[in-house]
């Protein structure tokens, strides 16, 4: 069994684990269409097949992105330009897993960062986005080089959202 995770967005990330121990963890492909910047559903697509023939059973698994109230705009930086965005990078992801028949669970943000330690204590200062690419290097200490950049935190949340779906699904 082959089990995705996958951080929506534009920059987002696609991570797998797979029952013999292969993984692997790269940036989702993005293209632009008439302006705008939108996951590539043709490369997401390719690379799934390739990662995981059509013989071999799959799970994915994504977080519940969901839009907020605009009321919360500056506290959590999400406009709501990039909600739209998020929204629909979520439903490309659904559409590819969906055409290529594979079994999607949908997880909220607290279970999977709770399993981590990686939720805000209250009364407390946000987590910093490096705690995720900490843990994922905990577990995984021959992927440095693929949590290497700043903005790789997007690979470690992937990643760790697949083990939890390895542990809670699988």
């Amino acid at each position: 069994m082959i089990i995705f995770g996958i951080d929506i967005g534009l920059t987002g990330a696609l991570a797998w684990i797979a029952s013999d121990g292969q993984m692997g963890v790269e940036d989702l492909a993005t293209t632009e269409v008439r302006g705008e910047n939108l996951i590539d559903c043709r490369a997401l697509a390719t690379r799934v097949r390739e990662i995981a023939p059509a013989d071999v059973a799959c799970l994915a698994v994504i977080e519940d992105v969901r839009p907020r109230p605009m009321g919360n705009a500056d506290k959590h930086g999400n406009t709501m330009h990039s909600q739209g965005s998020l929204m629909r990078s979520r439903g490309h992801v659904e559409a590819v897993l969906a055409i290529r028949g594979i079994r999607l669970e949908v997880v909220q943000p607290q279970s999977w960062k709770r399993e981590f330690g990686l939720l805000r204590k209250k009364d407390a200062p946000a987590v910093d986005k490096d705690a995720a690419c900490l843990k994922a290097l905990d577990l995984w200490p021959h992927l440095q080089g693929d949590l290497a950049r700043k903005r790789d935190h997007n690979r470690a949340d992937a990643l760790l959202i697949a083990r939890f779906g390895q542990m809670r699904f699988a």
